[in-house]
């Protein structure tokens, strides 16, 4: 008895998917009369199998499409289909005698002949070599018809395009350090004279502890700058010889021409494209009403974005680092993933302290009448409330003369103006009365500011300093204007050793989301209201309490949020850096523009604490 049923069940058994007491227990209930030829007994054991889940969906269906044998690869026990693309499919698989879960990937071969046997031979060869944490390895290999197939490890995990798209845009000290991970990778990839050719966000495995591992690297092929010898050795694929290879978006200019003579450096602008993606969802050059062939040209000759203007908490000093990522010739673009990783590793020192320890924030949303002192009404809806815990680089204002500055090397490594610290008898204190935007803007033009109102300009983004410090309980008050544009207003407020974003008027309803694997922690309100739902004739006042153990905020004598705990845990979701010193700011994305007044600090009542 050898069908492919009892084959398959046979190997069931020897992978330890089912045991033999089950089968037995099975095959006992068919009663003897019922009873026929053997593979009718095996089909009604693999029907109850299903029924009971021992068999996955992808099983039961192939068993009953009679198409058991397919399930079955020399040792290894097909179990489900992961994935499917362009360059074939992926499925996890159990090696039967190991009993060890695998991915196994099945592509097309260039063709029957003796040169594509060799040449996927001394690919194997290579990739039987790769070891290493970023990368996910290659176990195995062989033929099965005209098809061969990559026996990889198998990682829990979630791509990068699938955790984007489900949480959104990362933060720049999240995308970085993926991208350092990644880089990692394909640096030890590029020694081996391996050009991975398709970098992109759905080749990049995030795993629940936080390890990110390049997929793929078995469609690669060899430098064909680095490998001395025989020229055969130059074009290893095992995929689609002859086509283009790599994914539009993500593709260097060079790429789209001749994907079979590129350097290691178009796996750098692959990179770079990806770390686009991670922090605006969207790669640089996608417009949804570009055709793959307007795309292709954009890449070649559209101007190469600025990172920091696509993604606000992104320093302005990296946009160079980014725009020689994205360069549109090789030679003018970082050689090699090694090359690249000295620089983002300088960046990483200064951003360290963004990497470490995210709490999961919780959130609570209370509508609870309260009687203030002072009428609170705000023009926008307190739609997102995010907070951030971070020390990083702040970026360097586009106008301050360097003879009212004090030099001070901050843990970001930038200088920045000193900061005053005042203290509870100082309170009450005139915040705008202590910030002059000639000097203290950090980005944007058009700051305005007189008779003790400001105009914060419509450019994004905009940002001015107060260089004012003031340690909790202390409560922030002033008055709010909207003249036009839907995006936030933000204002950071110093806070032990950093300062927190408290979004003030968004368009948004409520943001904040808890994200996956420690990244972007924070927890998501219910809408409160939205900003366009109001006037914007009149100013509206606000206030937010901060204190050692918590945050309160206020509308119309109204209590909408509280949150208890240690502001200094907190994380926001992306989208603005925190200051490398304890300082106000005031800032303003997306062409939205405010006229903000009587801002000042106040002392918290003590029964209010």
């Amino acid at each position: 008895m050898n069908s492919p049923l009892h084959r398959f069940i046979e190997l069931l058994l020897k992978s330890g998917l089912v045991t033999r007491a089950e089968l037995n227990r099975i095959r006992s209930q068919l009663d003897q009369e019922q009873a026929g030829d053997d593979s009718e007994t095996d089909r009604y054991v693999l029907d109850q199998l299903a029924q009971s889940g021992s068999l996955t969906d992808f099983q039961a269906a192939a068993v009953h499409e009679g198409k058991s044998d397919e399930l079955i690869l020399d040792d290894y026990l097909i179990i489900d289909k992961i994935g499917q693309g362009g360059m074939g499919r992926v499925f996890k698989a159990r090696h039967t005698l190991m009993q060890r879960e695998v991915a196994v990937k099945f592509t097309l071969a260039d063709d029957a002949s003796k040169e594509a046997d060799q040449r996927f031979r001394r690919e194997v060869e290579a990739l039987s070599r790769l070891v290493h944490p970023n990368i996910v390895s290659a176990l195995d290999a062989g033929y099965r018809g005209e098809h061969c197939y990559l026996v990889m490890e198998y990682v829990e995990g979630t791509t990068l395009s699938s955790y984007v798209r489900q949480h959104g845009p990362m933060t720049f000290a999240d995308a970085l350090g993926v991208i350092i991970q990644a880089a990692e990778g394909l640096k030890y990839v590029h020694r081996q004279n391996i050009i991975h050719r398709d970098i992109k966000p759905a080749n990049l495995l995030l795993t629940p502890d936080r390890t990110v591992k390049v997929l793929d690297v078995g469609l690669a092929k060899f430098d064909p700058h680095e490998v001395d010898g025989d020229d055969d050795k130059t074009d290893v694929d095992c995929t689609h010889g002859g086509t283009i290879i790599g994914t539009v978006d993500y593709m260097a200019p060079e790429q789209a021409i001749d994907a079979h003579s590129v350097t290691p450096s178009a796996d750098v602008y692959a990179l770079g494209c990806t770390l686009h993606f991670l922090l605006t969802g969207n790669p640089p050059y996608r417009g949804h009403e570009k055709t793959v062939l307007e795309r292709l040209v954009a890449h070649r000759e559209e101007e190469i974005p600025r990172l920091s203007v696509a993604a606000l908490d992104v320093p302005r000093e990296f946009d160079d680092i980014f725009e020689k990522m994205l360069s549109k010739t090789p030679e003018t673009r970082y050689a090699n993933a090694g090359e690249l990783l000295s620089d983002l590793n300088r960046v990483q020192r200064d951003y360290s302290s963004m990497l470490s320890g995210v709490t999961t924030i919780q959130m609570e949303c209370q509508n609870q009448s309260r009687k203030h002192s002072t009428r609170l009404r705000w023009l926008a809806a307190i739609s997102l409330i995010a907070f951030v815990a971070a020390a990083g680089w702040m970026l360097r204002p586009d106008r301050r003369p360097a003879e009212s500055l004090s030099l001070m090397q901050a843990n970001a490594g930038v200088t920045f103006p000193e900061i005053s610290l005042i203290s509870p008898g100082e309170l009450p204190f005139d915040l705008l009365g202590r910030t002059d935007p000639a000097i203290h803007a950090l980005t944007g033009e058009g700051w305005e500011l007189s008779g003790g109102t400001l105009l914060v300009p419509d450019s994004s983004p905009a940002k001015l300093l107060i260089p004012v410090a003031v340690q909790p309980d202390y409560r922030v008050t002033g008055e709010v204007r909207r003249l036009g544009g839907s995006g936030p207003l933000v204002m950071f407020l110093p806070i032990g050793q950093t300062s927190q974003c408290f979004v003030l008027l968004d368009s948004q309803r409520a943001g904040v989301s808890k994200l996956g694997f420690g990244f972007n922690a924070v927890g998501r309100l219910a809408a409160v209201a939205e900003h366009d739902a109001m006037g914007t004739e009149t100013p509206s006042r606000f206030a937010v309490d901060v204190c050692a153990d918590g945050l309160t905020y206020y509308l119309d004598d109204q209590l909408i949020v509280r949150w208890d705990g240690d502001p200094e845990r907190l994380q926001m979701a992306g989208g603005w850096s925190a200051t490398p010193q304890p300082a106000f700011v005031i800032g303003a994305n997306h062409g939205a523009s405010f006229l903000v007044s009587k801002l000042r600090i106040e002392s918290l009542p003590a029964s209010e604490r």
